[in-house]
Formats: C-alpha cells, structure tokens, sequence
C-alpha cells in the first residue's frame, strides 16, 4: 500500500508539480525576455529620435548654407571697360572709396591696394591686332604704344629676366611676365599698394638721444602731446634688414623698406596674401601704366595734358617727398628720419629748407594722388626692368626733377629737365641705400 501511495506521489510530482515549476521558470523567463525586449526597444526608439535630430540638423544646416549662397556677394564697381575684382574671399573694399576717386581694397590684415584702370573696351590700349587673351606679343606692344610717353621718357628699361633680381630662371620670369599681360587684358586692370612697402614695428624699440641738432626743422618745441598730455620726444632706433622671414606690410604710418636688395624685394613682394592671383614686384610696363593711369585721371578731373605730364615726367616735387620740397606733417601718428632711416621722431614735424627728410609711409596727404601715395619721391622702388639701375620715381635725397616717371639712371645728358646733381646708381645685387619697393598684384 505504502509503495502505491509513494509511487502516487511520484507521478504527481512528475505529472502537476514539476510542470508547474518548469511553467513558472518559462513565465520568469518570458517575463525577463519581455523586459529585455522593452529595454532594447526604448533604447532603439531613443537612437532612432537621435539619428532623426542629426538628420533634420544635417538638413537644417544644408538649407542654411543653401541660403548663404543665395545671399549677394559684395560686388566692386565696375565699368564695361575695367573690371575689378576681390583677389580673395579676405579682401574687402575700403569704405569711401570707389573708381573715380580711386578704388582701394584691403585684405585682413589691413594691407591696402589701389585698382589701376587699363580699359580694354576701346577707350585705352588699341587691341585690336590682338586675336586671343594669350597673345601676349600683340598685348604687350599695344600696352607700350599707350604708354609711350613714359615708357621712351629718359632712360629706357626693357622688361627682360636678369639673375639677380630675386625669380630663378628665365622661363619663370616670362611665365609671371605673360600671367600680368593676360590678367591686365581681361580685366581691365591691376592692383598696386596703395602705399610703399614697408615693416609695423612696435616703439617698444631701443630708444636713443634725441638729435637736437636739426638744421632742417625749424620748430622749437622738442615735445609732444598724446592723449592730452606733454611727454618727452623720443627717438627710436630700428633695423630693416630685408629679410625675407620679415612680415611686410602696406599700411599708412609704417616704416618703408629703404636698404633691400631687388632680390629681397621680388620674395617679400611675393609673399603677400593675393588669394587666386599673384603678388609681385612690378614690371617697368606697370609702372608706366600707372602713369598713364594717373595722367587720364588728371585729366578727366580738369587738368591739361601738359600739367599732368609736367607732374609726372618732368617734375614732382609738389606731390612728393623730394629733397627740395617744403612741407608741414600734422600726423601724429607719422615719423620722420634725417638720418636715411637709422632714428624716427614722430610729427608734427615742419620742414622749411632744402634737406633729406625720409618719412614712413602716407606720411603726407600732400604726397599722394588718385589714392597712391608715394609714388614720387621718398624711397626709390624696384622694378623687375632689366637694367642696372632698376628703380623708379625718385627718392627723399634727390630733387624733383627725379619725377615719378624717371629710373635712376637717368641723367643731365638724357633728359634735359633735371639740372646738373647726382642722382643715385643703383645696383640690383647690393642693397641700395634709399630703395624700397610697391607690391602689384595681377
């Protein structure tokens, strides 16, 4: 009996409570897996939101961009003839400043460029023997035939590749040469540096005596005022030494590079922000286009032909800083030199007599025209012109019968204006004493 009733038991053990248990074990399981399954599910439905915000964000940003670029991009003035552009998206226009005045741009560092008009719709060169923009044998010939009163004025210049003037062979100079005429023919034009080139050096400089042995400026005063207060004149000593890991700069009140090798003026030249286009020492052709910019320009604002080519090929004295000229400086933020660059002393400074006075750049509002400055007098400036002597317009220790349109080789016997002084003899492997340089970019 007892052994049925254990056997009984047995069977029920397998037949109801085993299967319960094994039931309840499945139920937990089922529950757990539930829970894992609701887990998984609020964690995907959480990617999923995520992944929805980074695409409505992706969408959100292409359609802000979308509309970025359907936003104007400030546009330069133009005419039909001469077309000005932005070398890059860092440059900008100068505020007050537009062609008939002369149109300026700076990049972000504030260096500044004048835009030179060579009107390519019929009212400046004569293009018409030219059958391509690449045809730069005709482009260039009828550049020179508009610029012959300054190209054949004194001594002439040929712009042709020598060794020593800072581009490394003969076929990269005529490459840079071909790349300007290209660039001057489509658009109509050409930048240069509104001012000289020159280095922003802190006063934080070595300080020296003051000389107040000047015979050339008369004032009495040795002080000056800044914020409403007197304080002591000082005078700084500073060195230039053309080095091509210098930064150069073209901004008014900077002190110009006056002792620089045409080499080292070519590779700092070459070294400024110009974006998609190039930077450069100028070629004798700009120059003489500068010229010729600066004589229609004269003229469209009332002079005669005579007065602008007397101002600029015969004599500049009145618009530049020459060795005869006689001026007043009321920029305080000015310096002068009289000693070729070696000390500065900040203006007000009074020149009254004849004396070599070198200034920093855009010293002078006298000294300047449609927007250039310095451009005759103060420093000489090199030019990628094969000659020895391959700087232009004059410097602050010659007179100004050493115009703006005049290489320094000229002398008494080649053009009968100047009088009987010396001019300065450069040399293009040596640095020259009273030279410097002007940026172009094209």
């Amino acid at each position: 009996m007892k052994d049925k009733l254990g056997m009984s038991f047995i069977k029920i053990l397998m037949i109801v409570v085993i299967p319960l248990m094994l039931a309840g074990i499945i139920i937990e399981i089922l529950l757990i897996t539930d829970v894992v399954k609701t887990e998984i599910a609020v964690e995907q439905n959480e990617q999923a939101e995520e992944n929805n915000k980074l695409i409505e964000n992706a969408i959100q940003n292409e359609v802000d961009n979308s509309q970025q670029d359907d936003e104007p991009v400030p546009e330069l003035p133009q005419t039909e003839g001469t077309k000005p552009y932005f070398p890059s998206l860092e440059f900008a226009q100068v505020e007050g400043t537009d062609l008939t005045t002369g149109l300026v741009i700076e990049d972000s560092n504030k260096n500044q460029y004048v835009w030179i008009e060579v009107p390519n719709d019929g009212t400046g060169p004569d293009y018409s023997a030219v059958t391509s923009n690449t045809d730069y044998e005709n482009i260039k010939n009828a550049l020179k035939l508009y610029t012959t009163d300054y190209s054949s004025y004194g001594a002439t210049g040929e712009d042709s590749w020598r060794a020593d003037c800072g581009i490394s062979s003969e076929e990269e100079y005529n490459q840079l040469y071909n790349t300007m005429l290209q660039s001057v023919y489509e658009n109509g034009g050409f930048y240069i540096g509104r001012y000289e080139t020159g280095v922003d050096i802190a006063d934080s400089v070595s300080e020296v005596i003051p000389d107040t042995t000047n015979t050339v400026n008369n004032s009495s005063s040795r002080n000056k005022t800044k914020n409403n207060n007197i304080v002591e004149e000082k005078s700084y000593s500073i060195t230039i030494t053309g080095s091509t890991n210098e930064t150069p700069a073209i901004r008014a009140n900077i002190y110009p590079y006056s002792n620089i090798t045409c080499s080292q003026a070519q590779k700092l030249a070459s070294k400024m922000s110009s974006g998609d286009y190039t930077s450069s020492l100028m070629f004798g052709l700009q120059w003489d286009l500068v010229l010729k910019y600066l004589e229609t320009k004269g003229i469209e604002n009332g002079k005669t032909l005579a007065t602008m080519q007397s101002e600029l090929r015969a004599n500049s004295t009145d618009w530049g800083n020459y060795q005869n000229t006689i001026y007043s400086i009321q920029n305080q933020l000015a310096k002068y030199s009289l000693d070729n660059g070696v000390t500065w002393k900040y203006a007000p400074y009074a020149k009254t007599a004849s004396g070599s006075v070198l200034l920093t750049t855009g010293a002078n509002d006298n000294f300047y025209k449609m927007n250039i400055y310095d451009l005759a007098g103060n420093v000489w400036e090199w030019t990628l012109e094969n000659s020895s002597h391959a700087y232009r317009g004059g410097g602050y220790s010659d007179f100004g019968f050493f115009s703006a349109a005049v290489r320094n080789e000229d002398q008494t016997s080649e053009i009968p204006e100047i009088p009987n002084v010396n001019g300065i003899q450069g040399n293009t492997t040596t640095n020259e004493a009273k030279a410097g340089f002007r940026v172009t970019i094209f």
